[in-house]
């Protein structure tokens, strides 16, 4: 299922869903996430799923958001607003889904064909990645930072505790 930054118009009472222009047609998604979710987990409770998100349409606060709601516990609240975790608990799908992979930005063509080139791409990927891991990354945010704040999670997630004062360079050399 594809809904790119559509994904919360639909989700909720039906009757509150917005109009959607989605592969060239347009309507109310009458089959959201939730209903999605719902049908996966009576198929198979135990399938695990890959969740695609769009790098260059899409915002790091929506996907963040889109991953707050599949993931979350509904005690922490990442990204402020609306507690997504809480809708998808509220909406009937009470345990977080587990994702098997994410899948980074199947839409972009780093061959030249109007995409991003590489060096965007793993940029882009890079700022996804520490956004959904409740880093304080924007748009905006320096290349060198994105590197440095990347190396030092990655660290961390081995288990390692790692000085977050530290440059870039310092955590290569260091760890």
């Amino acid at each position: 299922m594809v809904l790119k930054d559509k994904w919360k118009n639909n989700i909720g009472d039906l009757s509150q869903r917005r109009f959607n222009k989605l592969w060239g047609t347009m309507g109310i998604v009458k089959y959201g996430m939730v209903e999605w979710l719902k049908s996966i987990q009576q198929t198979d409770p135990d399938a695990k799923l890959t969740y695609v998100v769009n790098i260059i349409s899409d915002s790091y606060e929506n996907m963040a958001d889109a991953i707050e709601f599949l993931r979350g516990d509904g005690t922490v609240n990442y990204n402020g607003g609306i507690n997504w975790a809480q809708f998808r608990i509220a909406s009937g799908v009470k345990e977080p889904i587990e994702i098997y992979t994410y899948e980074i930005g199947n839409e972009t063509d780093t061959t030249g064909g109007g995409g991003l080139s590489l060096d965007e791409y793993i940029l882009a990927a890079s700022k996804l990645s520490l956004w959904s891991n409740g880093y304080n990354v924007t748009p905006g945010t320096p290349d060198d930072e994105v590197y440095r704040l990347l190396a030092a999670m990655t660290v961390k997630n081995q288990g390692i505790s790692v000085d977050s004062t530290l440059s870039l360079d310092e955590i290569k050399s260091h760890y």
